[in-house]
């Protein structure tokens, strides 16, 4: 299958956008570890959070994109849209392991 690379990007920034409007604010509910993931990643490179945050949509706006793009696409079941849902549930669950 031969795929967009820009609508992958596309799709990998508004699941990005989404993923951290979750972390921003519906997570500050539960209890549990703060999930400020710009600050993470900036004290794990030694950087602000600003930079931090611009790692966290490098990452899931290009990385992960072209991952799904080159890879998950091909065997995942379904729709364009529901083989990047389940390939985020792959991301975020093999993130979570790890």
């Amino acid at each position: 299958m031969k795929g967009n690379v820009g609508r992958a990007i596309v799709g990998g920034f508004v699941g990005t956008v989404l993923l951290t409007l979750m972390m921003r604010f519906v997570a500050p509910m539960m209890p549990g570890q703060r999930m400020d993931i710009a600050a993470r990643l900036g004290d794990m490179a030694g950087v602000g959070p600003g930079v931090g945050m611009v790692m966290h949509f490098l990452n899931g706006s290009v990385i992960f994109a072209l991952i799904y793009l080159y890879v998950l696409c091909r065997f995942l079941p379904g729709t364009p849209w529901q083989k990047g849902l389940l390939s985020g549930v792959f991301f975020w669950l093999g993130l979570e392991i790890v």
